[in-house]
Order: structure tokens, then C-alpha cells, then sequence
């Protein structure tokens, strides 16, 4: 529950401190005093998006503090998952800087807005006014019966599995796109792989069949050449080997008296050696020779295929060829494979199915186990808020199954004899909606752990034997949870455990508000005041009297 309040420098609080009990407090104030705004500091508390026209002074930074008791509402998982120190005294404080950057603590560790809100959401529910259209929606509704129904960790657990069974089915449609796609493109791949395996490709080939080319190209003038290096090293008329076979037996003469000669003897002799292989290898290659029209040919026509190959995969290297024949013969098997991936995913699939829709199942029947006791009891506090002919249904239609399970869920409401039930957004006034909704709440607060619940003005329009009932139903939900409500209602007012009063200070050159809890008198005179709507009487004072029965 919240045990107080700390503002400062937020509107026009200059500082503002508020302890609140356990069981029912009721806030009072003339209009315009600063209730709406105490209420606005607490938003902020909670997580409300803020800047800097927060504040009253704008060089001073913005602080909103709240003090609560959690000890007994099992919050310490939700500590140890988000890294905090638990305390059973827990305080949650949230600053405004000049600049309007704003930061966020719980038991002074900063926190994100998404933590303070997930926490404050289980600390404290604040209803205002056009809350009451929340009613006509679906899905308050439905949240409304899981409420009253605490099936929370079944409707979480199916929660979680038909994101799964979502995601799954997701995964399907975008795999039968692939293989729509592979199986569309099959043909092709496969046009284009056949014909790189039939070119029969092999490393290096290109480079190697064009210095074939260049070879056979050129027979002719290569073993003219050969000859004529022959005939040059070893002919009849000019023999380079004969001359130098004589320079080196001139050599050879002279080792016996001039050391320098043995040098160059065993040189010359070496290069006969080398001269002699060469025209025995020129002669050879001068005889291998031989034209070879039809290997040329196949050359001509072999590179022809292999360039335009290249060209048309747009590559420069017969490897890079071979490394798109792989590439087209992983698309042909994936494409293969497709089927395989389906069938499996889609028993995966049908297993989620079931499960869901086991546990969707579970769901409805307790919804349909929550409806009648929530029908009787809305309908018996609706009598007791002036609504004596009311008849209130819940009808739960199956549907697709959907994130919060395969039920639609309506209210249906009568308020007038020999009418039957409507749709409620279709026939409840306003003031009938706030009394539904305060049934609703008085309900859930039987049946939720929530601490605290601050009813803002949800008496609007209401008065006189309305009022009590109102009255006696908001003090019985102080029975089980901390109540806080703004009221403009004397009847509402009288029935708190404690009473506040919100006002207006105004000084020569500011305005500033301040609220205090009333003394016994103090409270006579105020309810005397909200009884007169203006300068209370002594009439006025003694029905404030009777009203709290002093």
C-alpha cells in the first residue's frame, strides 16, 4: 500500500507532504484547488511522461516520492529479475532535472520507465473519469472476467505457446515463399548447372589451352627455327661447337704451364657439354613437330566456349566458373530439400496446435466457471447503487483462436424492467457506467492482490441515496485493499477512515497548494461545505454531523 506521498517543486507544489493509512481515505477540495494535480504528481510517480513545465521553479529539479509497504504482495521475483534490492518498505521516486531530462529510482537503484511502470502497475491502480468508456472495450472485458477468474499464469503460459505456435507458422510461410521461389527458379539452375559440368571445366584450363594455341599457331616457325639453331651450333658450314671444340683443346694444351688455362679449359669443356644437349634437344623438338590442324581446332573451339562461359557469368577466371557450378548445385539441392523443411515444420505446427488449443480450452472453461458469480454480483451492486431492475449478462462466443485465447467476451445490460439486455455500449448512460464500474472495482478488489486503487472523481454525477450506496460500496473495498478517493460528494466523504482536504495558499506574489488531513471539527466544517456547495450553515453542519454519525 502507499504510506505517503513527497512532492516538491511539481505545479504549483512547493512542497508537499502526505502520509495515507490502510482501509478507506477520501480527498476533498474546492474545484480548482489542486486535486487534479496532486494526482498528476503521482502519474509522474508512476511513470507518466514528463518535461520541464512540470515545474514551479524552473532552475530546481522536480521530485515526486512515494513510500510503500509491499511485504505481503510476493513482488521479490520481480526484484531479483530486474536486478534490485528488495526492501519490504520500498521507495519509488522519480526527478525532473531543469533541463526536463527525468530519471527514475526504486530504493534509490535508477530504473528504466518500462520497469517503473511494470512495477507501479502492481503497486497501485489509479482510475479516472474516462476510464468508465473502458467498459464498452473488448478486451477490458475479457480482462476484467481473467481478474475475477486468476487464471494469470494459465492465460501468461498460453500467452507465451501461441507466440510460439505464431511464430511457427510465420517461419512456414516464409520457407513455402523460399520454395515457390527455389521451385520457379529450378529450371533454370539446373539449365545453367548441366551445362558448366558438361563443359567439363578443370583448373588453370583457359591458361593453359591458350599457350597451346600460341604453340600451334606458330609450327611452322618454330621448327624453322629449331633447324636453324641446330644448323648454327652444329652445321656444315659454320659450327659453333667446332670452334669452340678448338678453342678449348687450344686451352687444354696450355694447363701443363699457365694454371690459369685449367679454369678455363673445364669451362669450355662445360660449355660444349651444354651446346651439344641443346642441338640434340633442337633437333628432337625440330622432328616432334608436326602439324595438327584438328588439335588446333579443338583448341580454338575449347577456348571459344570456355571465354564465352566467362563472359556470360560475367567472371574472369575459369576457378570462379567452377565456384558457380557449386553454387547452382546448392541451389538445385536446396530447392530439393524444400519439401523436407515443410512436412516437418507443419508437424511441428500441428503439435503447437493442439497444445494451444488445450490450453485455450482450459482458458474458457474458466471464464465460464468466473461468469455467474460475476453476473450476481455486479447485478446485486447495482441495486444497491440505484439500479433496482438491472440485469447484467456476460456472454463468452467461441472464436479463431487468437493471443488471449478463442473467447469473445460482451457485456450485456438492462437497467429498465421488461427490456432485455443490450449490448452495455449500447444502452448505458454515463452515470450508469460509472456505477457499473465501481461495481467492477469493488469486485476485483475481492478477488486481486492489488494494494492500492485511487478512484478520481468516479461519483461524477451522482447524488443523493446514489451517493450512499456509492458510499458503503467504496468502504467496503477499503476492507480488503488501500482506497483512496477524490470526491465532491458529502455522503462519499463522510464514510472515509480519514479525510483530506486539498487547498489553494495564495501569498502576495504566488500560489502554491497544500493539503492536510482534517481534525474531527475540521471535517464537519468541510463536509458542511460540500453539503451547502458554498458558506456552510449550522444546518448544514449538523446534516454534516449525521452524516458522520457524531
Amino acid at each position: 500500500m502507499l504510506k505517503s506521498l513527497n512532492i516538491s517543486n511539481y505545479a504549483i507544489i512547493e512542497t508537499l507532504n502526505i502520509s495515507f493509512p490502510q482501509g478507506f481515505s477520501v480527498i476533498s477540495g474546492e474545484t480548482g484547488a489542486g486535486k487534479s494535480i496532486l494526482l498528476g504528481a503521482l502519474n509522474l510517480m508512476l511513470g507518466q511522461r514528463a518535461d520541464s513545465s512540470v515545474m514551479l521553479n524552473a532552475n530546481e529539479k522536480c521530485v515526486v516520492e512515494g513510500v510503500f509497504d509491499i511485504e505481503n504482495y510476493s513482488l521479490e521475483p520481480f526484484f531479483d529479475d530486474n536486478d534490485l534490492e528488495y526492501e519490504p518498505i520500498t521507495i519509488i521516486r522519480r526527478e525532473i532535472a531543469p533541463n526536463g531530462k527525468s530519471r527514475a529510482f526504486v530504493n534509490d537503484s535508477p530504473v528504466t520507465l518500462g520497469v517503473l511502470r511494470e512495477l507501479t502497475e502492481q503497486l497501485i491502480d489509479i482510475h479516472s473519469q474516462n476510464q468508465n468508456e473502458l467498459l464498452e472495450k473488448a478486451h477490458f472485458q475479457l480482462n476484467l472476467v481473467d481478474a475475477f477468474a486468476k487464471n494469470r499464469s494459465l492465460a501468461d503460459k498460453y500467452n507465451q505457446q501461441f507466440g510460439f505456435y505464431n511464430k511457427l507458422i510465420n517461419d512456414l510461410t516464409l520457407l513455402k515463399e523460399k520454395a515457390a521461389k527455389a521451385s520457379a527458379d529450378y529450371d533454370y539452375y539446373q539449365f545453367q548447372y548441366n551445362q558448366l559440368v558438361q563443359a567439363e571445366i578443370t583448373p588453370g584450363e583457359l591458361e593453359t589451352l591458350e599457350s597451346e594455341q600460341e604453340t600451334l599457331s606458330h609450327l611452322e616457325e618454330i621448327k624453322a627455327g629449331m633447324h636453324k639453331i641446330s644448323a648454327l651450333l652444329d652445321g656444315t658450314e659454320i659450327s659453333t661447337i667446332s670452334l669452340l671444340n678448338e678453342a678449348y683443346l687450344t686451352a687444354n694444351k696450355m694447363t701443363g704451364f699457365y694454371p690459369a688455362a685449367i679454369d678455363m679449359a673445364q669451362r669450355l669443356e662445360t660449355a660444349l657439354i651444354d651446346l651439344r644437349d641443346l642441338t640434340a634437344e633442337a633437333d628432337q623438338k625440330g622432328e616432334d613437330l608436326e602439324a595438327n590442324p584438328e588439335r588446333l581446332q579443338y583448341v580454338n573451339q575449347r577456348i571459344d566456349l570456355l571465354n564465352s562461359l566467362l563472359q556470360k557469368h560475367r567472371v574472369q577466371h575459369t576457378d570462379e566458373l567452377l565456384q558457380i557450378r557449386d553454387k547452382f548445385a546448392a541451389y538445385i539441392d536446396q530447392a530439393a530439400g524444400f519439401d523436407q523443411e515443410i512436412a516437418a515444420i507443419e508437424v511441428l505446427i500441428a503439435q503447437k496446435l493442439s497444445e494451444i488449443t488445450n490450453l485455450a480450452d482450459q482458458l474458457s472453461e474458466t471464464r465460464r466457471i468466473a461468469v455467474q458469480p460475476i453476473q450476481n454480483t455486479i447485478t446485486q451492486m447495482a441495486k444497491a447503487l440505484g439500479m433496482p431492475n438491472t440485469r447484467f449478462e456476460i456472454r463468452i462466443e467461441k472464436c479463431k483462436l487468437n493471443a488471449t485465447g478463442a473467447d469473445n467476451i460482451s457485456f450485456y445490460f438492462s437497467a429498465n424492467k421488461g427490456f432485455e439486455p443490450l449490448e452495455l455500449s449500447k444502452v448505458a448512460s454515463g452515470g450508469e457506467k460509472s456505477r457499473l464500474m465501481l461495481a467492477f472495482k469493488a469486485l476485483l478488489a475481492k478477488s486481486t492482490k492489488l494494494p492500492t486503487i485511487l478512484l478520481d472523481e468516479i461519483d461524477t454525477g451522482v447524488s443523493g441515496p446514489l451517493a450512499a450506496g456509492m458510499a458503503n460500496i467504496m468502504a467496503q473495498m477499503g476492507e480488503a485493499m488501500q482506497v483512496i478517493t477524490i470526491t465532491h460528494l458529502p455522503q462519499i466523504a463522510a464514510k472515509g477512515n480519514v479525510h483530506f482536504l486539498v487547498y489553494k495558499n495564495e501569498e502576495a506574489n504566488k500560489t502554491t497548494t497544500n493539503i492536510i488531513q482534517l481534525k474531527d471539527n475540521e471535517r464537519i466544517d468541510e463536509i458542511a461545505r460540500m453539503v451547502s456547495s458554498g458558506h456552510p450553515d449550522e444546518a448544514a453542519r449538523n446534516n454534516a454531523r449525521s452524516l458522520l454519525g457524531v
